[in-house]
């Protein structure tokens, strides 16, 4: 390629630039911008190549001005537009210097690279795809390091411009603020008190970029980031149009899904540092508002007269409160979304009034809390004695049918006792004690559950120690037996049964597990007889239509046949008659 234009970009003549082929737009990557370019390497002095990302067929990438290459790139590359072809010439000062790079690059070195600048994607570019839809740039920073998560609702003051005009199209009133609304589905959650009108794709991606505090001016393509076709018919705006806003992040509302199943939602209406939060034990105050969906209030703790609780001990209105209030921190002030399942179920509550499959919402604050001791702060003397308390209140709560609290309590038991290595031999010996019996509980919890695979582990912890307790294999033959594992049942039920050849449990399991066997086989043969009667009937079909085809087939080709002897009768008449 000839030289269109010569240009010194770092005097004196430490970078020059010779264009090889302009570029096809307007524009120059800026400091922070990761460009993407091939190149050629090449030593001025004799021409060798020692680089070249064209022979490996993979474009380079780099953040330009940040030095994570040579200088003489930084400002060069800085000077290209996309589609550009130039050569550089590069002084030692602006390449590698007296010491030179490996065995390729001596020092003192004048280097020529030949850079295609293919594109780049601008630092302020905040979308997935680098399409530059979505364009961010800082003019205040804000504080810390945290930014809203997709599901919080950000607390802004914004102003609306068309881009390239002084125009505001919109704008958050004077002294006022206004809520976006995050992506937890709750559209009517109370306690937003006042979402923003003005809606747009991209302004919530850059929300979700900012630091508390911070302001950004946000450019925006109009299409798909741009402004929502309500937002665009409410305020006259030509939704054709890309938009320039001025966006101030004054806070968050941090919302949680306290269950995985999102049917239990808090939303933080206040800013705690701290990260300490209620544990499985402790002792709380809260007050709280209780309403249902249409506002009515259904119960209420003032301040002055609230709720004192243990957590994990059922003392708490509904499971979904309490669960939400053990992920509360102090002094927290907080909204809280139960679904009927975590609140008072479909049979609702006549002491307070909420009907059935009602979901409900509380406003809470966490006013006091001492948390309970934990595990690693108790001597073994005081771990021996909780666990012992905790498992019992899990045996309690068995027996009044609450299972899945009982399993709380055993697993807070097991916490206790499970790192026994450095208790005394007495206190070792209870340990394992008191282990194996919460095993042996949690598997037969497990089972009562509809969890066998749960059970199934639970029991096998116990066998691992103990190969022929009789309860463990009892409980892990019927984990097998739930779950169709016929062979690994009958091998427990054999090796219980070795043991104690009069064990009435275990024939009657065993009898048990014939008859699952044998109705599951029998429901097996009725499948396949079924599934084979509908293959065959299929088969049977197909093949009368075969027959039926070649029969049509067969009277086509007799039919030609005929037609064939007609003719040929025909033209013998007509010579003979000749």
């Amino acid at each position: 390629m000839s030289v269109l234009e010569t240009i010194e970009v770092a005097s004196p003549q430490k970078v020059i630039k010779e264009i090889l082929k302009y570029g096809e737009e307007d524009g120059v990557p800026e400091p922070g911008d990761t460009v993407r370019v091939h190149y050629v390497g090449t030593l001025q002095s004799d021409g060798t190549e020692f680089d070249s990302s064209r022979k490996r067929g993979d474009p380079f990438s780099f953040e330009l001005g940040k030095g994570s290459v040579i200088k003489g790139w930084d400002v060069g590359v800085a000077t290209m537009k996309k589609g550009e072809i130039s050569r550089f010439t590069i002084d030692p000062e602006y390449g590698y210097g007296e010491s030179g790079a490996g065995e390729s690059i001596p020092g003192n070195a004048t280097l020529v690279f030949e850079v295609e600048l293919l594109g780049w994607k601008s630092h302020a570019d905040i979308t997935e795809s680098g399409d530059g839809g979505v364009l961010k740039f800082v003019t205040k920073e804000g504080e810390g390091w945290a930014t809203p998560n997709e599901q919080d609702d950000a607390i802004v003051h914004l102003t609306v411009k068309e881009k390239g005009s002084e125009k505001i199209i919109y704008s958050t009133k004077e002294g006022e603020q206004e809520v976006i609304v995050g992506n937890h589905h709750v559209a009517l959650f109370m306690g937003t008190e006042a979402t923003s009108g003005f809606r747009c794709t991209g302004l919530d991606m850059a929300v979700r970029k900012m630091k508390k505090t911070e302001e950004a001016t946000v450019i925006i393509r109009a299409g798909k980031y741009g402004v929502s076709a309500s937002s665009a018919e409410q305020y006259g705006i030509d939704a054709r149009l890309d938009l320039e806003i001025q966006v101030s992040l004054i806070d968050w509302h941090k919302v949680e899904f306290v269950t995985a199943d999102h049917k239990v939602v808090k939303k933080s209406l206040n800013s705690i540092d701290d990260w300490k939060h209620p544990n499985a034990g402790a002792t709380v105050k809260v007050s709280y508002i209780g309403r249902l969906e249409d506002g009515t209030v259904f119960d209420e703790k003032p301040e002055d007269s609230p709720l004192e609780f243990v957590t994990e001990e059922d003392q708490c209105p509904c499971e979904g409160l309490e669960l939400a209030i053990m992920k509360m921190k102090l002094h927290e002030h907080a909204l809280v979304k139960i679904d009927p399942e975590y609140a008072f179920g479909n049979s609702g509550s006549e002491d307070l009034n909420v009907p059935g499959a009602a979901t409900v919402i509380y406003d809470i604050k966490l006013l006091e809390m001492e948390k309970a001791k934990e595990s690693w702060d108790m001597d073994e003397e005081e771990k021996i004695s909780n666990a012992s308390l905790l498992k019992d209140k899990g045996n309690a709560a068995f027996k009044a049918g609450k299972v899945s609290r009982a399993i709380k309590y055993w697993d807070r038991s097991k916490t206790c006792v499970e790192f026994n290595d450095n208790f005394s031999a007495e206190n070792k010996e209870e340990a394992k004690k008191i282990l194996k019996s919460l095993q042996l509980n949690s598997a037969a919890a497990y089972l009562k559950l509809k969890e066998p695979l749960r059970a199934r582990e639970a029991a096998s912890k116990v066998i691992e120690t103990d190969p022929y307790n009789m309860k463990a294999l009892y409980r892990r033959a019927q984990s097998y037996i739930d779950t169709q594992d016929w062979i690994e049942a009958a091998q427990d039920i054999k090796l219980a049964l070795g043991n104690d050849p009069d064990n009435g449990d275990f024939k009657i399991l065993r009898k048990r597990l014939k008859t699952a066997e044998a109705k599951s086989s029998k429901k097996e043969k009725s499948l396949w007889s079924s599934t084979f009667q509908k293959l065959e009937i299929q088969a049977k079909k197909e093949r009368e239509i075969e027959k039926a085809r070649e029969e049509e087939s067969k009277k086509l080709e007799e039919a030609q046949a005929n037609d064939d002897n007609k003719e040929e009768n025909d033209a013998k008449e007509d010579k003979n008659e000749t």
